[in-house]
């Protein structure tokens, strides 16, 4: 998938001259939307998914805000559990990724789309609780640089 731009991130990700790198600072709003409806996730400000555990399932309210790890979740998820599934709960579609893993820890991913500014990139969370790791493709990296870049 490196060399291939998905149909869906088409119309978000043309360049032009105003636009060729976005900084995103520590506690920039991200617009989220579902990676497969294309549908706001947006409801109360926080991020609403549907959380998957053994078992059980309910609603998992993330923090749209960048490097901000608040979180709400109707059902009990126990420190340092992975989440067996993530939904969209306007399509029902699983978001979690096929293949990308936390670089922090090794599980598995959910992939949001966002925007900041005028870009609509991948993004991906880790599923497992406590874990703070997040991350865009080394691809859409060229588009974004986040606050915590060595890059400036």
């Amino acid at each position: 998938m490196k060399n291939q731009q998905r149909a869906r991130d088409e119309q978000y990700l043309r360049k032009h001259r105003y636009n060729e790198r976005i900084q995103l600072k520590t506690g920039t709003f991200l617009h989220c939307y579902c990676p497969k409806c294309a549908s706001n996730l947006i409801v109360d400000n926080m991020v609403k998914l549907v959380a998957r555990t053994q078992g059980s399932s309910g609603i998992l309210e993330l923090s749209p805000y960048l490097n901000v790890f608040e979180h709400h979740s109707t059902i009990n998820i126990q420190p340092d559990s992975e989440l067996n599934d993530v939904t969209c709960p306007h399509c029902n579609q699983s978001i979690v990724h096929p293949e990308a893993r936390c670089e922090a820890c090794g599980s598995r991913t959910a992939e949001i789309s966002i925007a900041a500014v005028h870009i609509r990139v991948p993004f991906l969370i880790c599923m497992r609780e406590g874990c703070h790791w997040h991350g865009i493709s080394p691809d859409d990296e060229k588009l974004l640089i986040q606050d915590s870049s060595d890059e400036w």
